[in-house]
């Protein structure tokens, strides 16, 4: 049988509400001990980067267009230095007067092209201004269309 003693009921239906949120409170501790560092962190590395990378950029950017225009020049004038050099060489001469010069001149610009990896193309005119070699390779009945009007007078003028 049950006792009615009144003590031990209130034990067994008392409210423990001190106790209820207890471990809630040590676990939003911990987060909140955790994300606080790691969001102020947040907002001082943004402000701090912001400011330095605009900066950065603006100067970088200043930078790169300096580079290109300086690599731009350099090509161009590496590109001058090759014509000039090669026009001075002994072989063109031997070249463009040997019986065969078509043939010459076209093995001899194969061998040449692929030391010059910025070169996209080369050509040999003769003296009258006509097509004798070329990479990329032209046939001879289309070399006619390519006229020496348009850059003869700059080249003879230099």
């Amino acid at each position: 049988m049950a006792s009615k003693h009144p003590s031990r009921w209130r034990t067994l239906f008392k409210r423990r509400d001190h106790d209820r949120f207890e471990r809630f409170n040590i676990v939003v501790a911990i987060l909140l001990a955790g994300w606080v560092p790691s969001v102020l962190m947040l907002v001082v590395s943004y402000t701090i980067l912001t400011n330095t990378l605009e900066s950065k950029i603006l100067r970088d950017r200043q930078t790169f267009v300096q580079l290109v225009a300086h690599l731009v020049g350099d090509d161009f004038s590496r590109t001058g230095g090759i014509i000039e050099y090669y026009q001075t060489q002994p072989d063109m001469a031997k070249i463009l007067t040997s019986p065969d010069a078509a043939t010459a001149a076209q093995q001899w610009l194969n061998q040449t092209f692929y030391s010059h990896p910025r070169v996209d193309g080369m050509f040999i005119a003769s003296a009258e201004g006509k097509l004798v070699a070329s990479i990329p390779w032209v046939p001879p009945e289309l070399a006619a269309e390519f006229s020496s009007e348009s850059w003869r007078e700059e080249v003879n003028a230099s």
